[in-house]
């Protein structure tokens, strides 16, 4: 018999969505998460990405919609795994690279807590991304 994977309880989806983050495959083993450029927190001045392309039909035609989703941070994944949680960005290959990471943790609480120190407070992994891309656009 196997153990069934943890999961993330829909507070905690709801708590990380009330700080005006976007979660993406939140029925799946993994989710992403993203810091639109509307919500204020960690940034990387200047540097726009639009990680998800999302398209519709037009007259029969799939078309790459007007308005994509828009972040000036990296996405961050959290992974389900069978003793609990892995939460990692990696921007680089194959890496790691500045700003590269994963914790792995045992509850959601921390999930959620990771999430929010990552994209909310000072720390070092964003900081040393924000530090390559600064000294990169200096040169």
């Amino acid at each position: 018999c196997k153990t069934p994977l943890p999961m993330l309880s829909q507070n905690i989806i709801d708590q990380l969505e009330s700080r005006g983050l976007l979660l993406f495959g939140k029925k799946k083993d993994m989710l992403m998460v993203g810091k639109p450029i509307t919500t204020i927190g960690n940034c990387i001045e200047g540097k726009i990405w639009k990680p998800i392309s999302e398209f519709e039909s037009i007259d029969g035609e799939l078309r790459l919609k007007e308005n994509q989703f828009e972040t000036d941070a990296p996405i961050l994944g959290i992974f389900i795994e069978e003793n609990g949680f892995k939460v990692q960005v990696w921007q680089w290959v194959p890496g790691p690279g500045p700003g590269d990471f994963e914790i792995f943790v045992d509850t959601e609480e921390e999930v959620y807590a990771q999430t929010i120190h990552y994209f909310f407070e000072k720390n070092e992994y964003f900081e040393a991304l924000r530090n390559y891309y600064l000294k990169k656009s200096n040169t």
